[in-house]
């Protein structure tokens, strides 16, 4: 599977430091909480996302090749509406490859390509194809 990270994906949560990188185990941790904050946002009274089992069979997977590359996003993109900070997050933009067995990611794979990963959705940040 080939996954684009077409635009700027932010991969680092709040307080992390370092490089970023498209190991699999990552972006599925990533994925999964960019949707459970969503659905907490929206009140959604649905089942919730397997979380334990998504990131179990992600860690199985390997990563072929990596073409992905770190950029750095102004916060300011990523917070709420008045926030003036001249901090920057890390973000992949890129392709990867993996190899493994995705059985039961393909509605992972659909809600990400249909909503975005991570924040800064709303100036398109985050936009993932998969093939």
């Amino acid at each position: 599977m080939v996954l684009n990270f077409a635009s700027a994906t932010p991969m680092a949560r709040a307080g992390e430091e370092g490089l970023v990188n498209a190991q699999f185990g990552l972006v599925a941790d990533r994925m999964c909480r960019s949707f459970g904050a969503w659905m907490g946002r929206t009140a959604h009274k649905g089942p919730r996302m397997p979380v334990d089992d998504i990131l179990r069979t992600a860690a199985s997977i390997e990563t072929i090749n990596d073409t992905t590359r770190q950029v750095e996003i102004p916060v300011r993109l990523l917070a709420a509406e008045g926030v003036h900070t001249e901090d920057r997050v890390p973000a992949l933009l890129g392709a990867a490859t993996y190899r493994g067995d995705f059985t039961g990611l393909a509605p992972l794979f659909r809600a990400a390509f249909w909503l975005g990963m991570g924040p800064g959705r709303q100036h398109g940040l985050g936009q993932l194809t998969f093939r």
